[in-house]
Parts: C-alpha cells; structure tokens; sequence
C-alpha cells in the first residue's frame, strides 16, 4: 500500500488528495451517482419486506413496526433517492450514513420493546444492512468504519440489557455481529483500496501518455526547426511547401541570400555571423508573418520565403523584406562594393499545383531569379521571367 499510494495523494482512511479527488469526481461521479441510486432504491425495496419478518418475529408491536417503516424511514430514504444527483460529492456520500444508522438504532429499539421470544433474532437484519453498506453500496471507508464501529456498540449494547434472553444466544449473537463486523469492514476496506490504487495507476497512465506526447512533440519540433535562428529548417519548408500548393491557389515562392556573408564572418569572426543571422531570420519571419507568409532557414546564409499569391503578392513580401533587413542596420566592414551594411537578394517565382514537380520547380525557378538579382547588383528582388 505505502508504494502504491505514494506521495501523499491518499490518507490513511482512502481519502483522495482535494487535487485527485476533484478529478476522480470529474471522471466517475456520475457512474457513481447511478450506482448510489440503484442500490438504493433495491434496498428500500428489500428492506421493507422485513415488514413480514416482523409480523413472526415482533408480533407484539408489529402493527408499529410497519407504520415506521413505510410512514417514516421510506419517505426519508425517497428524499435521498431524490437528493442524490442533486448535491455534491460530499454530501451525496455523507448522507446515506444516518439513514442507515437509524436503520440499525431502529432495529436495536424495537428488539428492547418487544416481549416476543424471537425478538432477539431481528438484529440479524443488522448483518445484512453492514453487507448492504459496506459491500453493496460499498460506502467510502471512512463512513463504512464509521457505520460498522456504531452498528456493531449499538448492537452489543442492545444485547447486554436486554431482559429475559437466554446467556448462549446472547454470547452467540454478540461473536455473530462482531464477525460480521470485521468481515464486511475488510470487504470494503479490500473494495475502496483498490478503487484508490486502480484510479491513481490511471492517472499515472496518463501522466506517462502525456509526457510522451510532450516530448514526442517537443522532438517533432526539434526536427524541424533550425537550431541557429529558431525558424523552420529544410524539412518543415519542404511539408509547409506541399501543404500550401495542395490548396490549389498561386503561390509566390522567395529565395533570399545574405549578400557577401562570408566576407562578413571572415571580418568579425563566426559569432558575429550567427548573430547576424539570427537577427536577419526574426526580420523576415516578423515580415512573413505580416503577410500570411512562411519564412524558413535553407542553411548557411540561405533562407526561403513562402506568401499566398502571384507576383504582386511575392514582390510585396520580397520588397518588406529587403527594407526590414537595411532598418537591422547591421554593419558590414568587409564589402567589395563599399556597401555600408549587411543587406539580402531575393529571387521571386511563382506559381500553383499539387505535384512535388511544382514545388521544385518553383524552388529552380527562385533560385535562378535570386543568382539574377545578385548579378544586377544585390540588395534587390528580381522575378523569375
């Protein structure tokens, strides 16, 4: 038990943790709750056929026996029949416990009241109300312990000052009801530790499945983000890129190059150039995403640009794009045109279809674009003819 109901999520009496309790209720309250009603509803049934067993047992005060019953303990158990849906958890547990503790003191009463010579034998319906509500109803431990501990006083009581009973039956009466005690107790004790320990196997199910899944996604994620820059790598443009000409719509595809970037890293060194990327890999996805776009990381200082649309879509993008890296006004000491800052080319094509042919071809078609621009000059667009 201690390594089952570890971490203090169940207390010594089968008590959930208020944390665990509310999603157990939230998971099993209403199967509960019809499982509440229906054993209820054969119970009273049943009990108040005991208003035969009376007519043999308590002649004497049989007549009184039935009214009880049917005048008052059936209306009261109607009204919990009534109340159970309709309260919470606690209240819905705790209030079968004094309907059927005034079973059991009503039972003690009337066997006091009678002279029959069988009264005595009444109190075997107590056995079957401890059956009833440790193993029938199967009532939370803690109300069970609370019901057995009473029933059983209150019978042993009722036995002890009862006149005119004969010594062996009274002993034999007291050892049955202590018995029975113990053994419906454990029943249920046995029933609600391993309703607790079924429960919380579950949720540590769950918490296995979702942590799996967490980071399978997280996984996921890593395969398809570029570490430098934290943008799509190749693999997610590639899926980004079926997904988008699938739809059917035109597409502008856009391949974008960090001009003369690696006279930049040789001048300031490879941590400079990392930085430098990172800082132009969040301009263009701050311009992408403006514009409904996509913007991933080829590698090296290649990147690709993704926007619903023809040419004039794509040039849109291309020319936000070109002016959000000259506002990063990033310096580049090393340029052999005497350019002052770090600035892009793009290549522009465009086009639509659902065939991986497209896809390449509009990749083909950008890149022959993106070595165009870059021989007009850089840090301009040029569209594919």
């Amino acid at each position: 038990m201690r390594n089952t109901l570890a971490g203090g999520r169940v207390d010594v009496l089968l008590r959930f943790r208020p944390d665990i309790d509310a999603l157990y209720e939230a998971d099993n309250g209403e199967a509960r709750t019809r499982h509440m009603r229906h054993t209820a509803l054969v119970g009273l049934i049943l009990y108040n056929l005991y208003n035969i067993t009376s007519f043999y047992l308590l002649s004497d005060i049989h007549d009184f026996t039935v009214l009880v019953r049917v005048l008052v303990q059936t209306p009261a158990c109607l009204v919990i029949f009534w109340a159970i849906p309709r309260v919470g958890s606690f209240w819905r547990e705790f209030m079968v416990l004094p309907a059927m503790l005034g079973v059991t003191l009503f039972s003690v009463v009337v066997v006091l009241m009678s002279k029959s010579p069988l009264a005595a034998y009444t109190l075997g319906e107590l056995s079957l109300a401890l059956v009833f509500a440790n193993m029938l109803m199967v009532f939370r431990f803690r109300y069970a312990l609370a019901m057995t501990l009473i029933t059983c006083t209150v019978t042993i009581a009722g036995l002890s000052v009862k006149a005119g009973l004969d010594e062996g039956l009274r002993i034999s009466l007291m050892l049955q009801m202590v018995i029975c005690c113990i053994f419906t107790l454990y029943a249920n004790w046995h029933a609600e530790f391993q309703r607790c320990r079924s429960y919380l196997a579950e949720l540590d199910a769950r918490t296995r499945a979702a942590t799996a899944e967490e980071i399978g996604s997280h996984f996921r994620d890593l395969s398809r983000t570029d570490a430098l820059t934290g943008l799509p790598n190749r693999r997610h443009l590639d899926m980004e890129l079926s997904a988008r000409l699938e739809r059917g719509a035109p597409l502008a595809v856009m391949m974008v190059d960090v001009d003369f970037f690696k006279l930049f890293n040789d001048r300031l060194g490879h941590a400079a150039g990392d930085e430098c990327l990172r800082r132009i890999g969040a301009a263009l996805a701050e311009s992408a995403a403006g514009a409904g776009g996509f913007a991933a990381r080829l590698g090296g200082e290649e990147f690709t640009l993704l926007v619903d649309g023809d040419e004039t879509a794509g040039r849109a993008l291309a020319e936000d794009a070109i002016n959000a890296i000259r506002s990063l006004s990033l310096a580049h000491p090393g340029r052999p045109d005497g350019a002052p800052l770090v600035t892009v080319s793009i290549g522009i094509a465009w086009g639509r279809g659902e065939t991986p042919q497209t896809a390449h071809r509009l990749i083909a078609r950008a890149d022959r674009a993106l070595y165009e621009a870059k021989r007009q000059g850089r840090d301009r667009l040029s569209a594919a003819a």
